[in-house]
């Protein structure tokens, strides 16, 4: 799978027990006279973690960077989480923490379609390579 998430811009990742990829993503506002302003957002997928504790944990602890507005993290769950959580640091202009704990085949809030996607086509991803290497085993018997 890593070569997967590489092609997706994702590096591996873990933080106090979290385990999962990472990627930022930058923004760039042009204007007339060209680049205005040029921010990021943080994005996080997740597979290993304590659910609601690591939830809170996140809410609780996760600082501000700066030109960072947005920090992303999907938390893959056995069971789906409530809805998305945000919260604001230093009433926005520190940026915004936003979890969503989802499981694969629930709806997905539009703020986190775009990981979902790329959560569900990793699995397709994964099932064709597994796919591929029973084939390949099978042929050789």
């Amino acid at each position: 799978m890593k070569e997967y998430w590489e092609y997706a811009g994702f590096v591996y990742w873990h933080n106090h027990g979290m385990e999962g990829v990472y990627r930022r993503v930058t923004f760039v506002k042009d204007g007339f006279l060209g680049k205005v302003a040029e921010f990021f957002s943080d994005d996080y997928i997740v597979w290993k973690h304590r659910g609601l504790a690591d939830e809170e944990l996140i809410f609780k602890q996760w600082k501000a960077e700066a030109d960072v507005m947005k920090h992303r993290f999907l938390l893959l769950a056995d069971e789906s989480g409530q809805a998305t959580r945000t919260k604001s640091i230093w009433l926005g202009f520190g940026g915004f923490v936003e979890v969503l704990r989802h499981r694969v085949g629930s709806p997905v809030p539009a703020k986190f379609r775009d990981l979902v996607f790329l959560v569900d086509k990793g699995l397709e991803y994964a099932a064709k390579g597994v796919g591929e290497t029973n084939n390949n085993e099978s042929e050789a018997m």
